[in-house]
């Protein structure tokens, strides 16, 4: 999205979002309505999203935005969307099935109207949840089914494959780590909306949230196959 002709408050050009100068703290609030990901790193930058032909998978395709204005001069920008690597390392989640598991101070809802899951390790997680990373949430007006994403290829692992100790060096530019510019993922539709997908006829309309699972971006170890390095 382009920033337009506007100025910020100390009189610099805000051009467009690949050329933009550095964000300090301060100008966060006023690029929000163009670049959300930089007030919100755990966002995925997605530039393409369509179905599978069978209608049973969302197909997403983002782009690592630490990526754009990562030199020296850009060192904030860095470190805030650190996040915008963690989106590619996969967690191990599990449905919450029982009230009493979930913390009162967390959470008061129904949990037979709402699921909820919960951080566990590779062995307990749900078997779509071993190497997962985004809620998503299917809603119409009477249906609400939440599936979770699934990575096509494991990207921490090819950068395991590659001898890199990690995929954040913690010293700036990681522009030789170009496997890491590019994130794939797709969200499993549930049955009752299938025929939905292929046909594209619905009763009312569907609608899909892409819920980020926000933990920190690891640094120097691997999560492979439930084996931590």
């Amino acid at each position: 999205l382009t920033k337009g002709d506007s100025k910020s408050k100390d009189g610099y050009l805000l051009t467009n979002v690949v050329n933009n100068r550095n964000i300090f703290p301060e100008q966060l609030s006023s690029f929000l309505p163009y670049t959300p990901v930089d007030s919100d790193p755990f966002l995925p930058w997605i530039h393409d999203t369509f179905s599978s032909q069978d209608g049973t998978k969302i197909h997403f395709i983002a782009q690592n935005k630490r990526r754009c204005n990562n030199n020296v001069g850009f060192y904030l920008d860095l470190y805030n969307l650190e996040p915008q690597v963690a989106l590619m390392q996969p967690i191990p989640l599990r449905r919450v099935t029982k009230a009493s598991d979930v913390p009162t101070e967390l959470w008061k809802g129904d949990i037979a109207v709402e699921e909820r899951f919960e951080l566990t390790t590779h062995d307990k997680a749900d078997n779509d949840g071993k190497e997962t990373r985004f809620l998503c949430r299917f809603h119409s007006a009477t249906k609400n089914v939440t599936t979770l994403s699934q990575y096509p290829y494991n990207i921490e692992l090819i950068n395991a494959k590659k001898r890199l100790r990690t995929m954040l060096s913690g010293c700036g530019k990681d522009n030789s780590s170009i496997h890491l510019s590019t994130l794939r993922f797709y969200c499993p539709v549930p049955r009752i909306f299938q025929k939905g997908v292929v046909s594209g006829v619905v009763e009312g309309r569907v609608y899909l949230d892409v819920i980020p699972v926000r933990t920190a971006p690891r640094y120097g170890k691997k999560y492979i196959d439930g084996y931590v390095n």
